[in-house]
């Protein structure tokens, strides 16, 4: 780079003050979404206004009491062929469609394995690899396969290494994207009040999330965090060249993030003069980037739980010169309340709203302390850019909160899917699950029933027992009275394997669901795979097939495979990373998840079975956790500790 961005730090925040926002004005129509009452949002304390001469953002004006509909219409998801975004689309259903050579017939041992494996990649893969066809480089014409390391290197590799041997050994190209005289976070850095190393991401810390590719432009957004000579630590937003991997400096690449709001904090870590800073040491950029209607998102949460942390969403305007438009703190008057949500992206409707699953943490409306909720956001450009009101717009949060809390058992760990419209009243709904194992589903267009946004029925009597855990945790799994169309427990039975951590007993969910063809198909931690039909209104309780294979932690997110609906494939990667064992890619049939085509390897009697192929062909080195394939055009990507895998038709 042709300067420390470093230096960009303060220009970023000179920009900030002098930013005016602008945009084209969005005309149309969407569903209802009850209005907030004042009470509800009177202290939800930030928005996209101008900052103050002091940079902090101020409290937001609440809305109206009005339930009148918005009325405004949002860019419709871009649709060209490939994967660019977190699980393929903004509804995170993991699922692609158009393909074609990928069949149950030839998805066996027999004409599928691995064709390569990438051993150049200088760091570990936590994020999605992304697929993009057809993009013209220096050296030609390549799909490519993109892959962002902890390292803070980025790089496109040709996805067809089976017809072009000669890139093989060499990605199309790389960007090391650390300035001079920096390097990537070391993560001996994250050392917690116990004086432990906190090794959720190890050795080294910079790029962790899913990129995401803005088709249109031919721009990959990426974010990384770096740590300087002097000791400083940086998060920065890159926008990088498809084509190329260069720095795309006239957009405004790249910029430092950073923000501020107004808030407390709590006694043991009070707030500098009511002002909530953005910390770039303790805050973890997990979860997958979002892009819509312009705008880049990016969620933080912490370092195993590492004090002081928030949920942060911070949105950039890639149309504007990366400038900040959007600063969100999930408890500025607490603690906690990330959004990592195991590496999902947030979920977004095409009526301009995005959906997030916030983590552990205080809940208190009126402080604007949103732990353990869902919430529904604007994600429109009107309401960001030219009314200034970003804020919440719905919310729902589980009937035991202070529970949740107490216990670690919180609702922002999964991630969110949106189901396609379905027949009956309630044709928007919503899917979640969390640490408890119990499953969610929402009406998209109002949360709880009433809009009560949460029911107290049972919080006495779980706070009474609340000394006896054991009886405490299986209450809280088969007894909610929570105002939301359905609720139900993830697995029969509350211990899913004694060999787990306590917390992640009763098969918590540490995964995305998917969606295919009325089904939806959910893996958590120490659980079978499993596929709930849709019903009017919800799920079915109980799976219409199962996998024979139970998960280990943290479970799976599956993707899906299919020529539009026929010839479904589910695929999941078993990681391996808690057993140091060899990652496992599977292939079960979509309409019987019992039936399972392929594994890339397993027992003499899998191989007699001629599901996995003889000896080592096709085995994988360990996985790291919450590894999502990426499957397309013939092709199935899949990160383990330092490679990219490509496996194909032999």
């Amino acid at each position: 780079m042709s300067r420390s961005f470093f230096a960009l730090l303060s220009h970023s925040c000179h920009s900030l003050r002098e930013f005016d926002p602008m945009s084209r004005r969005l005309h149309g129509r969407r569903h209802v979404r009850h209005a907030l009452s004042v009470v509800t949002v009177s202290v939800v304390l930030v928005t996209v206004s101008p900052l103050s001469a002091q940079g902090i953002r101020p409290p937001s004006a609440p809305p109206k009491d009005d339930t009148k509909r918005r009325h405004v219409t949002t860019e419709a998801e871009d649709q060209s062929p490939g994967v660019f975004t977190y699980h393929n689309d903004w509804a995170r259903t993991g699922q692609n469609l158009r393909e074609t050579r990928l069949t149950p017939a030839t998805v066996t041992p027999l004409h599928f394995g691995r064709l390569k494996t990438h051993l150049a990649l200088d760091g570990m893969v936590y994020g999605q690899p992304l697929y993009a066809p057809g993009i013209v480089t220096s050296s030609g014409t390549f799909n490519l396969v993109i892959v962002a390391t902890e390292h803070d290197t980025v790089y496109a590799f040709d996805a067809d290494v089976d017809q072009h041997p000669a890139h093989w050994s060499t990605p199309i190209w790389q960007q090391h994207l650390v300035p001079e005289g920096a390097t990537p976070a070391p993560n001996s850095d994250n050392i917690g009040g116990t004086g432990e190393v906190c090794g959720a991401v190890a050795p080294e810390i910079g790029i962790t999330s899913t990129p995401v590719i803005d088709p249109k432009t031919h721009t990959v957004y990426v974010v990384t965090k770096t740590k300087d000579n002097t000791g400083q630590i940086a998060f920065a937003l890159h926008a990088l060249d498809l084509g190329t991997g260069l720095e795309q400096t006239s957009l405004g690449s790249p910029v430092v993030i950073d923000g501020s709001v107004a808030g407390n904090g709590i006694p043991d870590f009070p707030a500098l003069n009511g002002v909530v800073r953005f910390d770039p040491l303790r805050e973890n950029q997990r979860a997958a980037l979002a892009l819509v209607n312009g705008i880049v998102y990016i969620g933080f949460a912490s370092y195993c739980d590492q004090l002081p942390y928030y949920g942060w969403l911070f949105g950039y305007d890639t149309r504007n010169h990366l400038s900040q438009v959007v600063v969100f703190n999930t408890s500025p008057n607490g603690q906690y309340g990330g959004i990592w949500n195991s590496g999902a992206a947030p979920a977004i409707d095409g009526d301009g709203t995005m959906y997030l699953q916030v983590g552990n943490g205080p809940y208190d409306p009126k402080a604007g302390n949103w732990g353990d909720t869902i919430l529904a956001v604007p994600v429109d450009r009107e309401t960001i850019l030219d009314k200034n009101a970003f804020g919440v717009l719905d919310y729902f949060e589980p009937f035991n909160p202070q529970f949740l809390l107490d216990y670690d058992l919180d609702i922002g760990t999964g991630g969110t899917l949106l189901l396609p419209d379905q027949p009956g009243p309630q044709p928007h709904l919503l899917i979640a699950g969390g640490k408890q194992g119990l499953i969610y589903v929402l009406d998209r267009d109002q949360f709880t029933s009433d809009n009560v946004h949460q029911s107290e029925c049972s919080t006495d009597a779980l706070t009474a027992i609340a000394s006896a855990r054991r009886a405490a945790v299986t209450r809280a799994w088969t007894e909610t009275c929570d105002p939301v169309l359905q609720v139900f427990k993830n697995a029969s039975g509350a211990d899913a394997d004694d060999r787990l951590p306590d917390v992640f007993r009763g098969h918590g969910i540490f995964s995305s669901p998917s969606y295919f063809a009325g089904r939806v198909y959910v893996a958590a931690a120490g659980d079978h795979l499993k596929a709930f039909d849709i019903v009017e209104g919800g799920l079915a309780n109980e799976p219409s097939s199962a996998s024979a294979t139970t998960f280990r932690f943290p479970g799976v997110t599956t993707s899906i495979t299919a020529n539009l609906d026929q010839g479904g494939i589910v695929w999941a990667v078993d990681s391996g990373e808690t057993t140091g064992t060899p990652a496992v890619l599977y292939a079960f049939d979509a309409g019987d998840l019992s039936h399972v085509l392929y594994k890339s390897s397993g027992s003499a009697d899998d191989q007699r079975a001629g599901i996995a192929p003889t000896g080592d062909r096709d085995t994988l080195s360990v996985g790291l956790r919450f590894a999502v394939p990426t499957v397309y055009d013939g092709k199935v990507f899949v990160v383990t500790q330092g490679e990219l895998n490509v496996f194909g038709l032999r």
